[in-house]
């Protein structure tokens, strides 16, 4: 009888880590903040790590989530409604300015030699 490529029998490699003193000790917290505070990138090319990481990303990804994208859209809202109005603001100064209406000069600063500025 032949086997189906389904039911075919496949190598796979099993990896176990007692990993709860990271999880639930003061020293494991330490460790792991240790290891993001290092900013050497060779520590996540360790599997056993990449797997604790991979965990604990699983496990608080939607806290992550419901934590920082909040903040992350408003402070897009906020830039964005900056923008808005400081157009707006400019436009009006630029507008009531009345640059280019046929005197070259309007709006320029003249510096004389007594070292004060004063509007033409």
């Amino acid at each position: 009888m032949k086997e189906s490529d389904e039911n075919s029998a496949r190598p796979c490699s099993i990896v176990s880590l007692r990993v709860g003193w990271i999880l639930k000790t003061d020293n494991g917290k330490e460790f792991l903040n240790n290891i993001l505070q290092s900013g050497n990138l060779e520590h996540f090319d360790i599997k056993p790590l990449q797997l604790i990481i991979e965990f604990l990303f699983q496990r608080y990804k939607y806290i992550i989530m419901l934590t920082q994208l909040p903040l992350y859209i408003a402070s897009h809202v906020t830039y964005a409604l900056l923008l808005i109005y400081m157009d707006r603001f400019l436009s009006d100064l630029w507008a009531n300015d009345k640059i280019g209406e046929g005197n070259e000069n309007a709006g320029s600063i003249n510096i004389r030699d007594s070292g004060s500025t004063n509007r033409e």
